[in-house]
């Protein structure tokens, strides 16, 4: 969608924009030109399969520049749309199966940070979002929980010896 906006032009963009299956693992670094300095996961990480969720974030880790950012937002435990639900996968309490076929994980700010190992990310955030939506014609009011963090890739270490005394 954005790609198709009057005004941008891939050549012209800070902003490089790419379509890939992240849970294939496909070598994302091997086609850019150089690494970018922020990747974005925004209600992503919830639709796909728990199994592959790591690879997902691996792909965006090996894909990043030394230094670069992970900017995370995905969906909390106890959601009101996960209360909603009665569709749990395989008796797993936090991923859920939409009326329309696709999953729904609810993450908690743990299950996050186990996602992004300390030997790769720095985790400078990790925290829960929390907003009410108020239906203006019924009155409803529907408590969300959001999980929200921001990681950066650690810089490399330098090697010893290697380095000016």
């Amino acid at each position: 969608i954005f790609a198709t906006r009057p005004g941008y032009h891939e050549h012209q963009s800070r902003i490089r924009l790419l379509h890939r299956d992240a849970a294939q693992g496909s070598a994302l670094s091997a086609e850019l030109e150089e690494s970018p300095s922020l990747a974005l996961m925004t209600f992503f990480l919830s639709a796909v399969p728990p199994q592959h969720q790591r690879a997902c974030l691996e792909g965006a880790w090996e894909a990043l520049r030394p230094g670069g950012w992970l900017l995370f937002r995905d969906h909390g435990l106890y959601d009101k749309c996960m209360l909603r639900s009665s569709k749990r996968l395989h008796g797993d309490d936090d991923v859920h199966v939409r009326a329309d076929g696709t999953l729904a994980t609810y993450f908690s700010v743990e299950k996050v940070e186990g996602l992004l190992p300390a030997d790769r990310w720095v985790v400078q955030e990790c925290r829960y979002a929390t907003a009410r939506q108020v239906n203006r014609k019924s009155g409803q009011v529907i408590k969300r929980v959001f999980v929200h963090a921001r990681a950066q890739k650690k810089l490399p270490v330098a090697e010893e010896g290697g380095g000016a005394a």
